[in-house]
């Protein structure tokens, strides 16, 4: 049983969101939830995440300036 069904049986209302790279966002999304979008740097990404959720807030769940090792 996942943690959302667990909030929805006890009723528990609460903003939610799903965080993956845009290639996977529509295999895991559900209705209604906020996307992160891991890596998400293009308006193609974030008009693909928009096409798949409607309403809610889309935002850069994982932005890097480069890979951890550039930093040493």
């Amino acid at each position: 049983m996942s943690i959302r069904q667990i909030w929805a049986d006890l009723n528990i209302k609460c903003e939610q969101y799903h965080e993956d790279g845009a290639s996977y966002i529509l295999k895991s999304h559900w209705a209604g939830a906020n996307i992160g979008l891991s890596g998400g740097t293009s308006d193609n990404d974030y008009n693909y995440a928009r096409s798949i959720e409607k309403k809610g807030f889309l935002f850069g769940g994982e932005i890097y300036t480069g890979w951890l090792t550039h930093w040493g």
